[in-house]
């Protein structure tokens, strides 16, 4: 606000206007970071406990807790290194998956 007031005295008092802030997202984007934080946490401890449940080995469940973040951070980083994007790829799933409908692997050639 105090840029909005500098602004005003400095710039548009002295020809007649004024600048007037309309609206203010920061406290939605906040909440919103907020949120996806919770729910990353939230679903990390989920995640290793049904990891746990199955696998029934705090070593096993360790080594697929810290490769699942690994991974990840690799995917992204070579989708960088490549200059692509995620939507690219999901587009690229439903091409796929679109194929696969069409032309199922079971059906041979000349089979009906």
């Amino acid at each position: 606000m105090a840029e909005v007031a500098l602004i005003n005295d400095a710039l548009l008092n002295p020809a007649s206007m004024r600048l007037q802030l309309s609206a203010d997202d920061v406290v939605h984007v906040q909440a919103s970071v907020f949120n996806v934080w919770k729910n990353l946490i939230l679903g990390a401890l989920l995640s290793t406990l049904i990891m746990y449940l199955f696998l029934r080995s705090f070593r096993a469940t360790l080594l697929g807790v810290m490769s699942i973040p690994i991974c990840t951070i690799a995917a992204f980083l070579g989708l960088m290194l490549f200059g692509r994007t995620v939507n690219v790829i999901s587009l690229t799933g439903v091409a796929w998956t679109a194929c696969a409908r069409q032309y199922p692997a079971s059906r041979k050639s000349g089979q009906q």
